[in-house]
């Protein structure tokens, strides 16, 4: 086939052709040049003459004829013989024909019939008794006009090309409606997402994902700025959906060229066939770029369309739909900011807190942030998700808070409490409850502050809870807790050995501490706690 030339469906020859065997007229489709593509068969014993060669190359010239005819009509190739043209286009463009012969018994009975068959190698009288048999109009009162058939068969290919065109549209029509809904569907998709504001990382990668299943695209990545101070989570990241080509150092090394330079101020799209990026890949990259106020702090990057010829090109629509995401991430960019600053002076505020109780007593300095420490590890350890883990990290800042309400010398005192001081120690969660309950944002780690002093067994305070009646934070803490008591140094005692430490956890699985807690605590490692440790000791000594 010429590159280039329109073809018709090729239902539409196997339709118009079936129709006329029906109708028992033989009927060979022609490309535009004239070849014989398809013949009439099968009809019988005649079959041998209609596929011969000599008739097959009567029909080649008679279709050139007809193909470049300005109205071609039907052509007599001897008496009673006729070769009747259904031509096929697109539009003013001729992409073939259709050969329709009709046969009398004139013809059946003249020199010419006898010299087609004689040429075919077949007997004239036995294939014209096959042709009176197996093709409609040799013989009886029905008499087949050239020019009515002509007329009837280019109705019957006009209604089989508009029903091709029907179907065409109305397939290009669910397509896209299918894709608008894909469209639609990914835009809501990502503005249930906003919400992941504590990982914007899993809102770009969903992002990114969605896109590729939704776009004819095999990758789309979001490439964003070394710097980024207020979302620093983001910074120098490359988030992609579907597998990056090249590499994924060679395609960052190449992508983030695409951060820099102008971006065109009517689309605020950047489609590039032969740059560096586009030559890597092996295709069209578009990109657009996520904003963060008036600064671009990433690029939203997709390449590789599936597809055959020109429907590798990205076209306008999904051009249109990579800024709609984008547009929708750069919102994203702006709420995920704005989160990062609360949440920075929210946790900046916890931690002054917790300062004013490391100054009440200097030997329980930076007990509050190991213990956040901890317990977050201990939280992933057993299986808690990132959201509830930093939720077991406030709580740790906030469960000795209570401890400002204790006054300083029963908090710094040297020796052994009387019963009366180890009373007021034992208030301080209930005065932690009591001064944080009125914190909305702080409700999920009141159970952390109230319930780290319960014991397994029921033996501790304030309620004397046993068992799983004790909240899993308060018992999550508890561990936590102890451990940090017994390595640091307090008024009373030095730090104890680390093995020492840890046999004394063992051994208080399922009296004071939750065994299957301790069991994953055993687990962790402790290095970055052991560092945390180590620069509280120095602030102690530098503070004093």
């Amino acid at each position: 086939m010429t590159p280039g030339v329109p073809t018709q469906p090729p239902e539409i020859a196997a339709t118009l052709t079936s129709r006329c065997r029906a109708l028992r007229l033989p009927a060979w489709t022609c490309d535009r040049t004239g070849a014989v593509t398809a013949g009439p068969g099968p009809f019988g014993t005649s079959d041998a003459l209609l596929g011969s060669e000599a008739l097959q190359q009567l029909v080649t010239d008679a279709a050139r004829t007809f193909i470049d005819a300005v109205d071609p009509q039907p052509l007599a190739c001897a008496a009673g013989c006729s070769l009747v043209p259904v031509v096929h286009a697109l539009g003013i463009r001729r992409t073939g024909c259709h050969v329709v012969w009709l046969l009398t018994e004139e013809a059946l009975a003249g020199a010419w019939f006898g010299s087609l068959c004689a040429a075919a190698g077949v007997s004239a009288a036995s294939m014209a008794d096959a042709l009176r048999a197996e093709v409609s109009g040799i013989t009886g009162p029905c008499h087949h006009d050239p020019q009515q058939i002509k007329t009837v068969l280019g109705w019957a290919y006009a209604d089989l090309q508009r029903e091709s065109e029907d179907r065409q549209s109305i397939d290009e029509f669910c397509h896209k409606l299918l894709q608008s809904y894909e469209e639609v569907n990914l835009i809501y998709r990502m503005s249930a997402s906003m919400k992941c504001l504590p990982d914007p990382g899993q809102m770009m990668q969903a992002t990114c994902e969605d896109l590729v299943d939704a776009l004819p695209f095999q990758w789309a990545a979001s490439v964003f700025d070394k710097q980024i101070p207020l979302v620093p989570d983001l910074a120098g990241r490359v988030i992609h959906g579907g597998e990056l080509p090249g590499g994924r150092k060679l395609f960052t090394t190449q992508a983030r060229r695409e951060l820099a330079g102008d971006w065109p101020e009517a689309t605020g799209i950047r489609l590039n066939s032969d740059g560096p990026l586009a030559a890597m890949v092996g295709s069209q990259i578009v990109s657009t770029p996520i904003m963060l106020g008036e600064k671009v702090v990433a690029v939203l990057i997709a390449g590789g369309k599936s597809g055959q010829g020109d429907d590798r090109e990205v076209c306008a629509a999904e051009m249109k739909m990579l800024k709609a995401a984008a547009d929708l991430l750069s919102v994203f960019m702006e709420n995920a900011a704005a989160f990062h600053e609360q949440r920075t002076l929210f946790m900046g505020t916890l931690r002054a807190l917790t300062a004013t109780i490391d100054a009440k007593d200097q030997y329980t300095r930076g007990h509050s942030e190991r213990v956040a420490l901890l317990g977050r590890q201990l939280a992933l350890a057993a299986g808690m998700t990132d959201g509830e883990a930093h939720l077991v990290h406030v709580a740790g800042l906030m469960h000795d808070v209570g401890k400002i309400g204790v006054p300083e010398h029963v908090l710094g005192k040297a020796g052994r409490l009387d019963d009366a001081e180890f009373d007021l120690i034992k208030q301080h969660p209930v005065i932690g409850h009591r001064i944080l309950r009125d914190i909305p944002q702080l409700s999920n780690v009141l159970d952390g502050v109230l319930y780290h002093h319960e014991r397994f067994d029921g033996r501790g305070y304030p309620e004397g809870l046993a068992g799983k009646r004790i909240p899993s934070l308060g018992r999550l803490l508890a561990v936590c807790d102890t451990f940090d008591a017994m390595s640091s140094t307090r008024a009373y005692r030095s730090a104890m050995p680390r093995h020492e430490v840890l046999a004394e956890i063992k051994r208080s699985a399922g009296t004071q501490l939750d065994p299957e807690l301790v069991a994953h605590f055993l687990t962790l490692d402790l290095a970055e706690y052991d560092a945390a440790l180590s620069q509280h000791l120095d602030a102690s000594r530098l503070a004093a």
